[in-house]
C-alpha cells in the first residue's frame, strides 16, 4: 500500500508540471490555483509578471470630444479577452490586423468626463493587466486639454509604447509644440505621429518654420522617428504635383539647413483621388 508521503498531490507536482498546468488553465482560476500552496502561488505569479511583459496589446486610445467627454479603448487580441475582464466594456466583433491576428475593440460604454471616478477605475483595471502596449493614441485637441493630457500621462506612467499619436490636433503652435515636448520627457517612445489637416498645419508652419524646426530638432533628440500624416480634400486640385505636397517637399529639403534632420516625404492619393494624404517623416542626422 502506498504511504501517504508518497501519495501524488498537487502540492508536490515538479515545478515545470506546474507551470504547465498554469499555462494550460484561464487567467479567473489563478486565484485558486494560488491556495494550493506557496510554490504554485510564487509559479502563478510568475506566470503573470511574464505574461504581462511579452503580451504587447495594438492601441490604447483616448478620444475626448469638443464638450469634453471622454471615451476610452484598447485594442487587443481576441485570445485576450478573458484576461482582460471585458464584460464591463463595449466589444467591437473580432477583425483581422495586419499580421491575421484576430483583434477585438473593448471599448468604454459611454462618454464621460475623463477624471470620472468609474472610467478612472475602468482604465487602472486595464492598465494593471499589461505592462506594454503598441500603440497611444490621444485623439484631442492638447492645445486646450492640458490638464487631461498630463492626467493620462500620469495614469500611463507604468505602461511603455512603442509609438505615441497625437490625432485630434487642430493647429500646430509653440503651445501644442511645447506640450508634446513635455510629454517626451516624461515618457519613452521610439515614434512620435502627428496626425492633422493640411491646412492648419502647413499655414502654421510656414508662419513659424524656425519654431518648428526647433521643435523637430528637440524631439528627434528622444525619439527615433517623427511622422506628420497629413489629409486633404484635393478634388478641385489638378492630379499632377498638387502644391500641398510641393510645399511639403521644400520643406523636407530646407529643413536639414535649420535643425540636424533628415526629412522625407510621402504623397497618395485614395477615395477615388479626391483625399490627398501627405506623410512627413524626419529622423535625427548621426553626428
Amino acid at each position: 500500500m502506498t504511504s501517504p508521503d508518497a501519495q501524488l498531490s498537487l502540492a508536490n507536482l515538479s515545478s515545470d508540471v506546474i507551470r504547465k498546468i498554469i499555462c494550460l488553465g484561464q487567467h479567473s482560476s489563478f486565484g485558486s490555483l494560488q491556495l494550493i500552496s506557496a510554490r504554485w502561488s510564487a509559479l502563478v505569479h510568475e506566470h503573470i509578471t511574464h505574461f504581462k511583459r511579452t503580451m504587447l496589446p495594438n492601441c490604447f486610445r483616448v478620444h475626448i470630444n469638443s464638450s469634453g467627454m471622454a471615451a476610452v479603448s484598447l485594442r487587443i487580441s481576441s485570445q485576450f479577452a478573458r484576461y482582460f475582464r471585458v464584460k464591463s466594456w463595449n466589444i467591437l466583433p473580432a477583425m483581422a490586423s495586419r499580421d491575421s491576428e484576430r483583434t477585438i475593440l473593448i471599448r468604454s460604454r459611454q462618454e464621460t468626463a475623463l477624471d470620472d471616478r468609474r472610467l478612472l477605475s475602468q482604465i487602472e483595471g486595464l492598465l494593471n493587466r499589461c505592462s506594454r502596449i503598441r500603440s497611444l493614441e490621444l485623439n484631442f485637441n492638447i492645445a486646450n486639454r492640458k490638464s487631461e493630457l498630463f492626467m493620462m500621462i500620469n495614469m500611463l506612467r507604468n505602461v511603455d509604447f512603442i509609438e505615441i499619436s497625437f490625432s485630434g490636433l487642430v493647429t500646430f503652435s509653440e503651445d501644442t509644440a511645447n506640450k508634446i515636448l513635455d510629454v517626451l520627457k516624461m515618457k519613452s517612445f521610439d515614434r512620435v505621429i502627428l496626425a492633422g489637416c493640411y491646412d492648419a498645419f502647413m499655414y502654421d508652419i510656414e508662419a513659424h518654420l524656425e519654431m518648428f524646426a526647433n521643435f523637430i530638432d528637440a524631439a528627434v533628440q528622444s525619439v527615433v522617428q517623427i511622422v506628420i500624416h497629413l489629409t486633404d480634400s484635393v478634388n478641385h486640385l489638378p492630379p499632377y504635383q498638387p502644391p500641398m505636397a510641393i510645399g511639403w517637399r521644400n520643406l523636407a529639403n530646407n529643413l536639414p539647413n535649420l535643425a540636424k534632420v533628415d526629412a522625407q516625404v510621402e504623397s497618395t492619393r485614395v477615395n477615388h483621388q479626391e483625399e490627398m494624404h501627405i506623410i512627413f517623416t524626419a529622423r535625427k542626422i548621426s553626428d
